[in-house]
């Protein structure tokens, strides 16, 4: 399968210029140049969690950009390095609005449906020049109560996106696809996994981050499946701007089965890549 041009034109024509930018700088630092040593555990320990679990504490991603994850009486309670948001407010066990300590004009809502799963990811705030703006992504679920379509609308698109998401038997993504002109496109095929435990297993932050998942793909071709992802993704494919990109993973593992580095091999256009990423964990 072949990304189509015209899906790609069209992703182009959704974005607007905006002097406030929520999204972009996030992906900015993704592909920025840093040294990804130095990796630092962040966080109190989790209680309550299943014996041999762990909770990732930092994400070092492939060129060096750091998002760190911070634990209060067993909740998150912040991230570093994440532009969007970096702190979190709670109704129960449940977050339900993330909101920026730097930039107070926007906050990010969270509303769940009757199974506490998220159904409604909603930027609310104001521009750059005062006017007041509204994007809400919807969430749909399968039989299996996993995310089958997510409806993105971000503050950066003039549209909405329509996504929809293929699982295998063990419940990681198998397949992300957009609608576009009524025809599904293909964004993402994960062909392969291990049979570890994913850094994201079971964790809050992950569907929260679904929303950046989509848009990183269309933006940018990174594969962020993770988030949802059971296990860890071996193979992949990534259709990007009329480009096919072909990914390989290998992973180092600590003693409870969670990746702590991946080499990524990259094949783009028969232009080879090598790639690293890097997870660090609060664990029982």
């Amino acid at each position: 399968m072949k990304f189509s041009i015209i899906f790609a034109q069209i992703i182009l024509s959704r974005l607007y210029k905006m002097n406030k930018l929520l999204l972009t700088g996030f992906i900015f630092l993704a592909f920025a140049c840093a040294k990804n040593d130095n990796i630092i555990q962040i966080g109190d320990y989790v209680e309550g969690q299943a014996k041999g679990s762990c909770k990732v504490a930092s994400n070092t991603r492939i060129n060096g950009s750091r998002i760190g994850f911070s634990y209060k009486d067993g909740k998150l309670e912040g991230l570093t390095g994440f532009p969007d948001f970096d702190t979190f407010e709670y109704n129960g066990s449940l977050i339900s609005a993330a909101s920026n300590s730097r930039d107070k004009s926007y906050k990010v809502n969270f509303t769940y449906n009757d199974n506490n799963q998220i159904s409604e990811i909603i930027f609310d705030g104001r521009d750059s020049q005062g006017r007041l703006f509204k994007h809400t992504s919807l969430l749909v679920y399968n039989k299996d109560n996993r995310i089958q379509e997510l409806i993105l609308d971000l503050p950066v698109f003039e549209d909405k996106l329509s996504t929809f998401l293929e699982y295998d038997n063990n419940g990681n993504v198998k397949k992300i696809s957009a609608k576009v002109y009524g025809e599904l496109q293909p964004l993402l095929e994960n062909i392969s996994f291990d049979d570890k435990r994913s850094p994201y297993l079971n964790q809050k932050i992950g569907p929260i981050l679904t929303y950046f998942m989509i848009y990183a793909l269309v933006q940018g071709g990174e594969n962020l499946s993770y988030y949802l992802n059971q296990n860890n993704v071996t193979q992949s494919t990534v259709y990007s701007n009329n480009e096919k990109i072909e990914f390989g993973y290998q992973y180092e593992y600590n003693a409870n089965g969670y990746p702590i580095k991946t080499d990524i091999s990259q094949n783009k256009n028969n232009r080879l890549k090598s790639l690293n990423e890097y997870f660090d964990y609060l664990c029982e």
